[in-house]
């Protein structure tokens, strides 16, 4: 049971590190002045589902003490790319007539820190799966 965990895990995490150029592309383009394009709601609202879903497969992994020292800080990263892309992608949006802010101290810097974090999880959780 320990090595399917091992596997759903790495699963999971190529899945949500795969992911990560998108988000990290929505998060920049939210956070510069500007217009937003409406396909970027769309792309941002896909990502945070994808992520969303990424996060529930990885809550039963908690329990197993065998990969539960990775997939705990795992869905923290997961998590934390999800409320980066919602929350870039709503504060690009204010009401009509759909400007992004304007304030240059406002601008996020990617997704950061958790994105290499997430894979360097992914590496340690291929180790532990055997690949």
């Amino acid at each position: 049971m320990a090595s399917d965990h091992a596997a759903r895990l790495v699963a999971i995490l190529k899945r949500a590190v795969d992911l990560q150029p998108e988000a990290d592309r929505i998060v920049r383009a939210c956070s510069a002045p500007g217009d937003v394009p409406r396909s970027m709601l769309s792309d941002a609202q896909r990502v945070t589902s994808v992520y969303a879903r990424l996060g529930e497969e990885l809550e039963p992994l908690r329990s197993d003490p065998a990969v539960s020292g990775l997939a705990v800080p795992a869905q923290q990263c997961v998590d934390h790319h999800l409320l980066l892309v919602d929350g870039a992608a709503n504060m690009a949006l204010p009401p009509p007539p759909y400007h992004r802010r304007t304030d240059p101290r406002a601008a996020a810097e990617g997704l950061g820190e958790p994105g290499r974090r997430l894979r360097e999880l992914l590496q340690d959780a291929r180790r532990l799966a055997g690949e």
